[in-house]
């Protein structure tokens, strides 16, 4: 905990670098999330799970992007797959699957939307770095990393969302129905 509060005391917030835009992306983004309501948070969700599966079995798709892209861009290839069926995936369940599901109606919702988007786009931020080139990876600052890269960051990263889904998500609908 103190190597994270020193971190956090050393990052330079005043100079433009690609952590200091991951950190602004995951605050802002996860507000936007809150305010559109728990439709997009569920197809978000939902698709950066299906994306991330879909990766695990994209050998035939990168192996024919691979053949027909310059080889400098050959690195970035994983990052553009996952993006792309990011996209495509949410698109489709925000418009299809997800758009009935009841909106932010009262202050717990706003809370639990506010909760699980800042979770969710932690595990968008998670789920990009993953397939983002390992040079590049590399020259994060230390505080992104410690937060988003690494076995456990993954671990928690899949599993924090679904957590609060399950506890909050369960109790918030009880108090609805009531």
């Amino acid at each position: 905990m103190q190597s994270i509060k020193n971190q956090i005391n050393n990052f330079n917030w005043t100079a433009p670098s690609w952590s200091l835009f991951i950190l602004l992306f995951w605050v802002g983004f996860a507000a936007i999330y809150t305010i559109m309501g728990k439709g997009k948070i569920l197809s978000g969700l939902v698709s950066i799970y299906i994306s991330r599966l879909l990766m695990l079995q994209m050998g035939g798709v990168k192996a024919f992007v691979l053949k027909h892209i310059p080889a400098n861009s050959a690195s970035f290839v994983d990052l553009g797959i996952f993006v792309l069926l990011f996209l495509i995936i949410f698109v489709c369940f925000s418009r299809f699957v997800f758009r009935t599901i009841v909106d932010v109606r009262s202050l717990h919702s706003l809370v639990f939307g506010g909760i699980f988007s800042f979770l969710q786009v932690g595990f968008l931020i998670n789920s990009i770095l993953i397939f983002v080139p390992a040079d590049l990876a590399g020259k994060l600052d230390p505080l992104i990393k410690t937060v988003f890269v690494g076995q456990f960051q993954n671990i928690f990263w899949l599993v924090a969302p679904l957590l609060v889904l399950v506890l909050l998500g369960s109790r918030l609908s009880d108090e609805q129905h009531h």
